[in-house]
């Protein structure tokens, strides 16, 4: 007869097996159930607070659908993902590889909220699985993926054209795709109504970076002024600064058309008015596709000469100084990502309001306070 003491022992044994076999059991059916997406590793790190891998690549599986094989092991993709927090918001940058091997240019996606960059990675990941399963099935070239930015690497991409037969090499480029109108279609088609409601009421922006900086030149600028001279003044001019991410610094200089101001009295026939500026102005931009809005401060150096001329009166001429601030905006149309046109109104006060005056006449002219101007033309990145 076994003593109690070696019964209990053997009978606390088993239950420890048993126990064991039920987890490893448990584990093997929750590996089974998890949706991991075909023919892509996913290696998403992300803070907390953002969806989790699992979420991730579920989306991706639900966007696929039934219908996609899966990829052979030497041609497997590898999705790098990282969300971090930058300035107050989330940016995701997005990298493929293939065999170590990077395929494509890396994305970089912002928004106030992680759950809108899980679901633009979850669409672009299955936009690049389809097309990499198009070129594997079809020897056709890969269809190009419009993006509803035109301009840098992450609006247009560099996608390669290819030839009619399928790559002979295991490293050959694929395109990755932005979640363009393409996305959209898919996201509205496949995805469940929170995705879908989170692409409607957010918009994200697509940038190589937000600290890339690029010097910047405009030329020509047009300008309209009303409220400087007595006329509307017309000028052309050049500026030439630095922008870093949504930031812009920018010093111009403008020479306007010369001015004429006739019958100013009795004794005086006109007076002839020659007009050149130098702006200082600094502005913070946001982008919606193509186009950019931004808000402005300027600093304005304004440089007068006028002269005066009559029967009583020897040519006399003056030259005068004076500074003036304001606040401007500006939207630009970016048809390239080096070049862009853009058109901006401003409104100056002067700190000082000079009077013109000739000798023996009296005033002619007074600055007025405050002057309305119109700046166009456009800018190029360098």
């Amino acid at each position: 007869m076994i003593p109690s003491r070696e019964l209990s022992f053997a009978s606390n044994r088993h239950c420890v097996r048993r126990a064991i076999a039920l987890i490893a059991i448990l584990a093997r059916a929750r590996d089974a159930q998890a949706q991991h997406p075909p023919g892509v590793e996913v290696r998403w790190v992300a803070p907390a607070t953002c969806p989790s891998t699992a979420d991730v690549e579920e989306r991706v599986s639900r966007l696929l659908g039934t219908n996609v094989a899966n990829g052979s092991p030497t041609e497997r993709l590898v999705a790098e993902a990282t969300v971090a927090v930058v300035g107050g918001r989330y940016r995701l940058e997005l990298a493929m590889q293939r065999e170590g091997h990077p395929v494509g240019v890396t994305r970089v996606f912002e928004s106030d909220a992680c759950e809108t960059l899980a679901g633009a990675a979850a669409v672009t990941l299955a936009l690049v699985i389809r097309a990499n399963r198009s070129a594997r099935v079809s020897a056709s070239p890969l269809p190009e993926l419009s993006s509803p930015i035109g301009g840098d690497p992450v609006d247009g991409g560099t996608s390669n054209s290819r030839s009619a037969s399928p790559p002979t090499s295991s490293h050959a480029e694929l395109p990755l795709p932005e979640p363009s109108s393409t996305a959209h279609a898919l996201t509205e088609t496949s995805a469940p109504p929170a995705v879908r409601k989170s692409k409607a009421h957010d918009r994200f922006e697509t940038r190589t970076s937000a600290n890339d900086w690029s010097l910047v030149l405009q030329l020509p600028i047009l300008t309209v002024d009303a409220g400087d001279l007595p006329s509307l003044a017309y000028g052309l001019g050049l500026g030439a600064g630095l922008r870093l991410g949504r930031a812009e610094l920018l010093l111009a200089g403008v020479i306007h058309l010369p001015q004429d101001q006739v019958g100013t009295s009795l004794y005086a026939d006109g007076a002839r008015y020659d007009w050149r500026s130098a702006v200082l102005s600094s502005c913070y931009g946001w982008r919606f596709g193509s186009f950019e809005a931004s808000p402005c401060v300027a600093f304005k150096v304004e440089n007068v000469t006028a002269s005066a001329s009559g029967p009583d009166i020897t040519q006399s001429q003056s030259d005068v100084v004076w500074l003036t601030v304001g606040a401007a905006g500006r939207a630009n149309w970016f048809f390239r990502d080096w070049g862009a046109l853009f058109i901006g109104p401003n409104v100056m006060l002067a700190t000082s309001r000079p009077t013109f005056i000739v000798d023996g006449v009296g005033p002619i002219y007074k600055v007025p306070p405050a002057s309305l101007g119109v700046d166009m033309g456009c800018e190029w990145s360098f």
